[in-house]
C-alpha cells in the first residue's frame, strides 16, 4: 500500500480516477471513504467516527490506505465495495488540518507511522482528496477515541468490526517488539594549519536507535550497498571495534548481535562509520567577504552519498533504507564546523555542464 499511496501523491486526481475507473476493490489493507456532510471542510462527528474505526483496524491489523473523496459501492458480481465514483471534498486544506489534527487525538495509544496527505482536484477549485497511509503498528491494539465510539476494531476483508473480548485480549498479551531506526552523524577530523581535515575525508558516523519502549535483543544492521564512501576500518572512537560484531557476506557488512548485545529503549549504539573522500581545496579569495576565501570541494550538486541497509531485532520485522547524504548537507558541515567565514563550491560539472555551484552557505 506504500506504493499505491506514493503514486497517488505523485500522479494527483487522474491516479484517483485510475481506481475508480478500474473499479477497485477495497480489502484488508484498502478502504474509500466519501465525506459524510459534503457542504463544508469540517470534519463532522460521523466522519470522525469513520476515521478513527478504519485507523484502529488498519494499526490493529496489517496497515492499509484510506481514500477519502471517493464513493465505494458493493459490485453486482463480487458483492464487495468498489470506488464507483470521484466525490471531491471541498476546502480540502481545511479538511486535511483537521484531519491531521485528529489522527494524532483519535487513537489510543497512538501511532505515530501515519502519513496525511491531500490531493487537489484538477476539476473542482478548493476541493480535493485525503490520502492516510497507516503503517501496522507495533504498539497494537488501538482504540479509537471518536466520540460515543470507544473500541477497538480489526480489518476483516473489506471492512472493520469491533473487536470482541477475546481479540482484545490476544492483542494484549502479544509480545511488544522494539523498533531500531538508522542515523548517523558527521565525525570531526584531525585538521591541518589552515584548518582542513588532513585527509580529506568527511567520516560518517552510523548508529542504531531504539525508538519504543521494549528492549531490542540481538540487534543487526545489514550495510548492502555503500555508494561514493567507503567502510571504516576504525569504526567510530578510532579503536577499530565497531559496535556490533561483524561478518562479511561478499559484497555485504553484517553487524549482528548477540543475546549480550541490547539496545534499551530511548538509546542508541554507535555502530560503524565511512569516509567521504573529496578533496578540498582553497581556490580563490572571496571579494564579497573581509578575510573570506572561496573552496571547492569535488562533487557535483546531485552527486549523493547512500548507503542502503536493513536492519532489525529479535522478533521484530526486518526493516530496509537507505541514507542518503546531498553534497549540500556535507558542504553545509565543512562550513559550520571548519570554515565558517568561507564559501564553499562544487567543482564537479553536472549534466548541464556548469562548472560550479555554490553549496555553503
Amino acid at each position: 500500500m506504500r506504493d499505491l499511496f506514493s503514486s497517488i501523491v505523485s500522479g494527483g486526481e487522474a491516479e484517483i480516477l485510475r481506481l475508480v475507473q478500474e473499479r477497485t476493490q477495497e480489502g484488508v489493507q484498502l478502504e474509500f471513504k466519501a465525506q459524510r456532510l459534503n457542504r463544508s471542510g469540517g470534519l463532522q462527528d460521523e466522519d470522525a467516527v469513520n476515521l478513527g474505526s478504519t485507523l484502529s483496524a488498519f494499526s490493529n491489523s496489517m496497515g492499509g490506505l484510506l481514500i477519502w473523496g471517493v464513493e465505494a459501492k458493493k459490485d453486482a458480481e463480487t458483492n464487495i465495495d468498489c470506488a464507483s465514483r470521484i466525490d471531491p471534498i471541498p476546502e480540502i486544506d481545511r479538511f486535511k488540518s483537521e484531519v491531521v489534527r485528529r489522527v494524532g487525538q483519535i487513537l489510543m495509544p497512538r501511532n505515530d507511522g501515519i502519513l496525511v496527505e491531500a490531493i487537489p482536484s484538477d476539476s473542482k477549485e478548493g476541493h480535493g482528496y485525503i490520502a492516510i497511509f497507516v503503517e501496522r503498528s507495533e504498539r497494537r491494539p488501538h482504540r479509537s477515541e471518536a466520540k460515543g465510539d470507544k473500541y477497538y476494531y480489526k480489518r476483516v476483508g473489506d471492512s472493520s468490526y469491533a473487536m470482541e473480548h477475546y481479540d482484545i485480549e490476544d492483542s494484549f498479551k502479544r509480545m511488544t517488539t522494539a523498533e531500531l531506526e538508522v542515523n548517523y552523524t558527521f565525525g570531526r577530523n584531525v585538521l591541518r594549519g589552515d584548518g582542513i581535515p588532513v585527509d580529506g575525508s568527511i567520516n560518517i558516523h552510523i548508529y542504531l536507535k531504539n525508538e519504543l519502549s521494549t528492549s531490542a535483543r540481538f540487534p543487526y544492521i545489514y550495510l548492502t550497498s555503500i555508494s561514493r564512501a567507503n567502510h571504516s576500518n576504525y569504526a567510530v572512537d578510532g579503536s577499530g571495534k565497531y559496535g556490533l560484531p561483524l561478518r562479511e557476506d561478499g559484497g555485504t557488512l553484517c553487524f549482528e548481535g548477540g543475546a549480550d548485545d541490547i539496545i534499551h529503549p530511548g538509546t542508541r549504539r554507535a555502530i560503524t562509520s565511512v569516509n567521504v573522500k573529496t578533496n578540498i581545496t582553497k581556490i580563490d579569495t572571496n571579494t564579497n567577504k573581509p578575510n573570506s576565501f572561496i573552496y571547492s570541494i569535488d562533487f557535483s550538486e546531485g552527486e549523493y552519498v547512500t548507503i542502503e541497509y536493513q536492519t532489525g531485532s529479535e522478533h521484530s520485522r526486518a526493516k530496509t533504507g537507505t541514507i542518503s547524504i546531498s553534497p549540500r548537507e556535507m558542504a553545509t558541515f565543512i562550513g559550520e564546523t571548519y570554515l565558517r567565514n568561507d564559501l564553499i563550491v562544487a567543482a564537479r560539472r553536472n549534466s548541464e555542464g556548469v562548472g560550479s555551484q555554490v553549496l555553503y552557505p
